[in-house]
Order: structure tokens, then sequence, then C-alpha cells
């Protein structure tokens, strides 16, 4: 049973996970945005800090790769 944990870590479960929760996330308010006969400015911003969120969602599941150590121990 211990080696559970270090498979999810490995497999990284939680960070594809929650990749395809904002895919979803984005998809719909992309479809909800774009169906906006006259979107307001403010709708305009909530969209369009959804879409640069990206970005920074995107570095964070780049950087969450592997972390075990693999310095030289001998």
């Amino acid at each position: 049973m211990a080696e559970k944990p270090d498979w999810i870590s490995r497999k990284r479960v939680f960070p594809r996970a929650f990749s395809i929760f904002y895919l979803f996330i984005f998809g719909t308010v992309n479809d909800l945005f774009w169906a906006l006969p006259d979107p307001t400015n403010a709708q305009g911003v909530a969209y369009g800090a959804l879409c640069g969120s990206a970005a920074a969602w995107f570095k964070f599941y780049v950087e969450s790769g592997n972390s075990t150590d693999i310095t030289d121990k001998s």
C-alpha cells in the first residue's frame, strides 16, 4: 500500500486532473462569452483573466514534474 503515493506522484495524477478541469471550465466560459450579444467591460476583463491564467497554469504544470531526487548518491 505504500507504493500508491509514489505511483500518484510519478503519474502526476493531480496536475493532470486539474488541467482537465481547467480545460472544461475554459471551454464552458469561452462558449458563454462568445454567445453574449454585447459583452460589458467587466465580462471582457473576467474572460481575459481566465485566458491569461492559462499561461500561469501551464507553467505550474510543467514545473510540477517528477520531484524525485536524482542527485548522485555515490
